[in-house]
Parts: structure tokens; C-alpha cells; sequence
């Protein structure tokens, strides 16, 4: 069995994603995975320390007030794209 990251390894690790967005703003396929993570690393630093689904972080955006950022995350839920 596998451990879990603790929430300390998953922040660097989002972070680290994060600071990559200057090289995908040349592939916009790749922007909706930085937004993603910049998505979990503003959660982080609130501290929700989970379930990291992705409704999970759906809830998580609603019940922090944060309307904006619930809908960009409703509409890519929706998105049929890969």
C-alpha cells in the first residue's frame, strides 16, 4: 500500500506545477491543468486538507465564497475535452 503525501509534500508539489505556467502559456491545452493547480495551491494555503476530488474541490471553492473561481471550475467539470 501506498501512503498518502501529507498536505505539506502535495503543496510543493503544487507549487512547483504552478511556477511551470510560463512554459504552458505556449500550449493552451496545458493552461486548464495550471489554473487547476493554482486552483488547490489557493486551497492549500486556506486550509483545506482535503478530499482532493474533484468535487471535492468544487465544495471546497463554494464554501470559501469563492463564486468566480466555482464557476470557471463548474465549467471545466462540464468540458467534454480531455
Amino acid at each position: 500500500m501506498i501512503p498518502k503525501p501529507g498536505w505539506a509534500e502535495a503543496l510543493c508539489s503544487s507549487l512547483v506545477r504552478v511556477r511551470r505556467i510560463s512554459e504552458w502559456i505556449g500550449n493552451p491545452s496545458l493552461l486548464a491543468i495550471a489554473a487547476g493547480e493554482a486552483v488547490k495551491l489557493a486551497l492549500y494555503a486556506t486550509g483545506h486538507r482535503g478530499p482532493w476530488s474533484k468535487q471535492g474541490i468544487l465544495r471546497a471553492l463554494e464554501e470559501r465564497g469563492w463564486w468566480y473561481l466555482a464557476g470557471f471550475r463548474r465549467r471545466y467539470l462540464q468540458d467534454p475535452r480531455p
